[in-house]
């Protein structure tokens, strides 16, 4: 069958072939040529060597689902600009495979492109790394980023690519760093970048979080100065902050220090140059009225309050961002913390985790469970994150079918409303009706949208899990409006057949993601338990979900802790959602 779409009276086809469905989404010719292949007329890509190669079983991994492509044979598309291409240049060919790993799912994705490598892809070459070579962490830690980077080259590679694609923001970089050398006397890459790496770890530390962990003088000294209370830092005061740390590897500790040193006072007089400016701008008094002093009142004189980086006593050299009273308070156990040790430099979310990141001796090695769920990491590592999704994926899972059957039955409800993709009614520009229906693009109405008011469903019908407060039932359900045909479909999950928290726990594990570099490839391969799933957004990809996944999982914590003392009735509960009743 050849179906239409809005632009084009033939665009897409799909057919019964034995006890397969076929679709061919691309245009109608390519139906001709699924059907040369079935019938023999045209080679089939089975006997295809690549994909002979993809289909075999590698190391425990057992692929299900394949891609793959040959860029050889893919002309570059219209429009490209040279610099685009440029930066890809070298790939021979792109593969995908998807499958298990005992009880685990893997996805391996690969990029054929032998070294040296040009453009974008000359951000992997560099220093690689391994399990027996992890930067030391905090004991107790279950997920993390790590990464190895040679510093300088890297910054040089970002700001040539950034060239390209933003030369203003580019330039307006180059001359800050040209002002923090010829007036601070500090030349960025050969004074701080260069001093630093290649092993680098981003993680969480187990335990509270930094709102309840605060004590003794970090319970003082976050924000300390009793300012005048306003929403803003009442709103702070509640937030709960992972204990986040990043670990970077120092060349020369006692070097680095003498520079951080330096450092510190450029960013300072920065800090209150930044401030001075925008107060002035502004005609700030700093919100004294009459009593502000008068240099305050011109704004921008020496009154004007600045944060800044305090050393801090101690034998190891540490600083800590403090903020003046008139700015507020940072929630409850947060300081901002650079500390130097022996062979790394930590930054914590306060001086605590900063000392607490530098007491390991050891890199981080895995045990447990660890140990079999990190059997398989490659070699050649530039790039590791290890996660743990017992402490907040269980819950997640629990709630799903509900979850699901808010959203599928908020759709149906909103399709019958304002029209479904291919069906009658349908919003201007959706694709043609599905395969084997009689619904066309722009044909008449057949499916009148539901009745508004709460107080008056449709005969026949009636209010359904998940949908909007107070929206009606189906039109088209026995009884329905107009006499409609019966298109009603409810989901409906009964929660006594559904696994409990507890028992989905079970059957999870540790899972990791990884890219990994060699002369020939380079690779990116996760291992898992189940598909991360995560609820009200995400961070965009997969990269960031790297990068803030231990941040976001110690978040989601303490969301599940607010829950299940929601259910306990320890907790005023929120409004109810839509289509919800109180509990």
């Amino acid at each position: 069958a050849i179906m239409p779409s809005d632009t084009r009276p033939e665009a897409w086809a799909w057919w019964a072939e034995k006890d397969d469905v076929v679709i061919a989404l691309d245009k109608p010719d390519t139906a001709d040529a699924v059907i040369d292949v079935i019938d023999g007329k045209k080679a089939s890509a089975v006997d295809q060597p690549t994909r002979i190669e993809l289909a075999k079983t590698d190391n425990g991994f057992l692929p299900v689902g394949l891609a793959f492509l040959d860029s050889a044979g893919v002309p570059a598309p219209k429009g490209a600009g040279e610099t685009a291409r440029a930066q890809l240049a070298g790939v021979q060919r792109i593969d995908y495979r998807w499958g298990f790993d005992g009880d685990a799912l893997m996805t391996a994705w690969r990029l054929v492109a032998p070294g040296p490598r040009q453009g974008a892809l000359a951000l992997v070459d560099g220093p690689k790394f391994s399990l027996k070579a992890l930067p030391p962490m905090t004991d107790g830690v279950e997920g993390f980023t790590a990464v190895s980077l040679d510093l300088p080259e890297t910054y040089d590679r970002l700001m040539a690519l950034a060239k390209t694609a933003n030369p203003e923001a580019t330039e307006k970089a180059d001359q800050a760093v040209a002002t923090l050398k010829s007036k601070y006397k500090i030349d960025l890459r050969k004074d701080v970048l260069a001093q630093l790496g290649p092993r680098i770890a981003y993680f969480v530390a187990p335990g509270k979080l930094a709102a309840t962990s605060a004590a003794g003088s970090e319970k003082a000294d976050a924000g300390a100065g009793g300012g005048i209370p306003n929403p803003l830092t009442m709103m702070l005061a509640a937030v709960e902050v992972p204990k986040f740390a990043l670990v970077v590897e120092v060349k020369n500790a006692t070097a680095f220090g003498k520079k951080l040193d330096e450092l510190m006072i450029a960013v300072n007089k920065i800090l209150r140059e930044s401030v001075k400016a925008t107060a002035a701008a502004a005609g700030n008094t700093g919100g004294e009225g009459d009593s502000a002093p008068a240099e305050r009142k011109r704004g921008g004189g020496p009154g004007v309050p600045a944060p800044k980086f305090e050393m801090m006593a101690g034998k190891a050299k540490a600083y800590a961002l403090v903020l003046p009273a008139e700015m507020g308070k940072l929630p409850a156990g947060v300081k901002p913390t650079i500390r130097v040790g022996e062979k790394f430099v930590a930054i914590g979310v306060n001086p605590a985790v900063a000392g607490q990141a530098l007491e390991a001796k050891e890199g981080w090695k895995p045990s447990g469970e660890f140990t079999s769920a990190l059997a398989s990491t490659p070699e050649g590592l530039v790039l590791l994150n290890v996660s743990d999704p017992r402490g907040t994926m269980p819950q997640e899972l629990a709630s799903l079918p509900r979850s699901l059957q808010t959203a599928i039955n908020s759709a149906i409800q909103t399709a019958l409303s304002g029209g479904m993709p291919g069906a009658a009614g349908a919003q201007p520009g959706s694709p043609g009706g599905f395969p084997g229906s009689s619904l066309r693009p722009n044909s008449p109405p057949t499916i009148p949208p539901p009745q508004t008011s709460a107080s008056s469903p449709p005969p026949g019908g009636s209010s359904f899990p998940g949908a909007p407060n107070g929206a009606a039932g189906f039109p088209g359900a026995p009884g329905g409006a107009n006499g409609a045909p019966a298109m009603g479909i409810v989901l409906k999950v009964d929660p006594a057949k559904l696994p409990s928290a507890d028992a989905l726990k079970a059957l999870l594990f540790p899972g990791y993601a990884a890219l990994s570099v060699n002369d020939q490839e380079i690779r990116y391969v996760t291992r898992e338990a189940f598909p991360n799933i995560s609820f009200g957004g995400g961070t965009g990809s997969p990269g960031a979900s790297m990068i803030l996944g231990p941040a976001l999982q110690k978040a989601r914590e303490a969301a599940t802790k607010q829950m299940a003392a929601q259910a306990k009735g320890n907790v005023t509960p929120p409004p109810a959602t839509a289509g919800e009743k109180p509990k």
